[in-house]
C-alpha cells in the first residue's frame, strides 16, 4: 500500500469516528483523561519549580551540589514541619488524593513524616536534575522503620544519604564529602554522635532496601531474580522503584498515552478490515 493510500485511510478512520458514537465516545474519554491528567502533572510540577527556583534565588552563588541540596532540604523541611505541626497527620484527603496518592498531598499537608519529607526532597531533587533513590531503613528487624533519601553526587561519584526528617548528612572520613550507607553502617558508633538529641537511637543503619519486592509475592521476586541476571545482584539491589512514581498525574498521563495509541491501532486494524469486507461485498454486488 502506497504512503497516500495509507494516509487516506488513516484520515477516512478519523473521520468516521463521527459516524459511530461508541468509538466516538471512547476517543472523547481518552482525550479528556489525557488532558485532565497532563494540566495535574504540570500544576504539581510547577509548584516543584517554585520551591527549586525559591531556594536558588535566596542562595544566588552555590558553590557546590551539597550546598545547593541543604539549602533545598532545610527549605523543604521548614515548610513541612509547620504544616505536620498544625495538621498532625489527621487531614482529611479527598477522592482525588485517595486515588492518585500523587506526593502533592505530603507537601500540601506535611503528611507522612519521614515517609513525606523524603518523598517531598526526593520530587524537588529530580527537578532540580538529580537522581536519586529512597530507601527503607530496617529497624528492630523490619524494613520500613525509617525513611531516607540517597542522592548520586557527580562531583563525588557515590550515593550520599540524607536524611530530611532530621537535617541530617554525614560526612565522608573519606574525602570530607557526604558518606553513603556502606560506609556510615559500618562507623556507625562514631557518626551516631553526631545525631540531634530527639533522634531515634533505633535508626541505627542495620540495613536498608530500595525496593519491597515481596509487595507483590511472585512477580516482585521473578523481576529482582531477572534484574539480578542483567545488573548484577549489587545493581538490582539498588533499584528505587518509588522516585518513579513520585508524581502519579505523569506516570498515569504516560500510562494512558501508551493505552490510548494502543487503543487506536487495535481500533484502525479493525477499521481496516472491515473497510475491506465492504469493498468486496460492494465489488460482488456490482458484478
Amino acid at each position: 500500500m502506497s504512503r497516500i493510500n495509507r494516509m487516506k485511510k488513516i484520515v477516512a478512520y478519523f473521520t468516521g469516528i463521527y459516524h459511530s458514537p461508541r468509538h466516538l465516545l471512547l476517543h472523547v474519554l481518552f482525550l479528556l483523561t489525557i488532558g485532565f491528567l497532563y494540566l495535574e502533572r504540570q500544576h504539581e510540577d510547577t509548584i516543584y519549580f517554585n520551591i527549586i527556583r525559591a531556594t536558588r534565588a535566596n542562595q544566588p552563588q552555590v558553590p557546590n551540589d551539597t550546598v545547593y541540596i541543604r539549602h533545598l532540604m532545610q527549605t523543604i523541611h521548614t515548610m513541612m514541619y509547620d504544616r505536620l505541626a498544625i495538621f498532625n497527620n489527621s487531614e482529611q484527603l479527598s477522592f482525588k488524593n485517595k486515588l492518585f496518592n500523587s506526593v502533592g498531598v505530603d507537601l500540601m499537608y506535611g503528611h507522612g513524616a519521614c515517609g513525606g519529607f523524603s518523598k517531598v526532597l526526593s520530587r524537588s531533587l529530580q527537578l532540580s536534575g538529580y537522581k536519586v533513590r529512597i530507601g527503607q531503613m530496617k529497624v528492630n528487624g523490619l524494613y520500613g522503620g525509617h525513611i531516607i533519601v540517597e542522592v548520586f553526587l557527580p562531583e563525588q561519584e557515590r550515593w550520599a544519604v540524607i536524611d530530611p526528617l532530621f537535617l541530617l548528612t554525614f560526612p565522608s572520613k573519606k574525602d570530607g564529602g557526604w558518606a553513603d550507607f556502606a560506609e556510615i553502617k559500618q562507623q556507625w558508633p562514631a557518626y551516631s554522635q553526631l545525631v540531634p538529641a530527639d533522634y531515634n537511637s533505633a535508626f541505627n543503619y542495620e540495613d536498608i532496601r530500595y525496593a519491597n519486592w515481596e509487595k507483590i509475592p511472585v512477580a516482585g521476586k521473578l523481576m529482582y531474580r531477572s534484574l539480578a541476571l542483567l545488573l548484577g545482584e549489587e545493581r538490582a539491589h539498588g533499584v528505587s522503584i518509588r522516585p518513579y512514581l513520585l508524581n502519579m498525574y505523569a506516570a498515569w498521563f504516560k500510562l494512558m498515552i501508551v493505552a490510548y495509541c494502543v487503543f487506536c491501532v487495535f481500533s484502525y486494524r479493525r477499521f481496516s478490515k472491515q473497510s475491506v469486507i465492504r469493498r468486496s461485498r460492494f465489488a460482488a454486488a456490482n458484478l
